[in-house]
């Protein structure tokens, strides 16, 4: 009974060992995974893109709103509120051009601080994809 069990515990070992040495797993090498970062960087680009698009959208509404309200204060000729009405009008040129401002400078600015280090080139890189597809249709 002792040799059979021996006989039977060596079958065994050399089943495992045969098994162990024919198995893929046992030369392969380690798998490592990787991340496919392009799904995130296109979700980026369409936020990016439609928070431009929106936020232009808003301020150019609320830039005709006050230079409509700005123009009926002006007209009503009573000092004060004619007075108003031109800070009015003039607060809504304002808000238009300084988000063009914004809006032209934004990328050279992103490029400006990746150049000097501070910000991985990365970033630059997908702002300036942010404003490549501003016009495009499709995102």
């Amino acid at each position: 009974m002792e040799k059979t069990r021996h006989r039977m515990t060596r079958a065994i070992w050399a089943l495992y060992i045969a098994v162990a040495l024919l198995s893929p797993l046992a030369h392969a090498d380690v798998w490592t995974p990787t991340l496919n970062p392009q799904p995130m960087e296109d979700m980026v680009v369409k936020v990016g893109v439609w928070a431009v698009r929106i936020g232009a959208t808003l301020i150019i509404a609320f830039a005709i709103v006050k230079i409509i309200q700005g123009r009926v204060e002006a007209g009503t000729g009573i000092s004060g509120i004619a007075s108003r009405g031109h800070s009015t009008v003039y607060e809504a040129f304002n808000a238009i051009f300084w988000f063009a401002v914004i809006l032209v400078l934004l990328p050279f600015f992103l490029w400006i601080i990746a150049q000097a280090g501070l910000l991985p080139p990365y970033v630059a890189d997908t702002m300036s994809k942010i404003y490549q597809n501003i016009w495009n249709g499709n995102i």
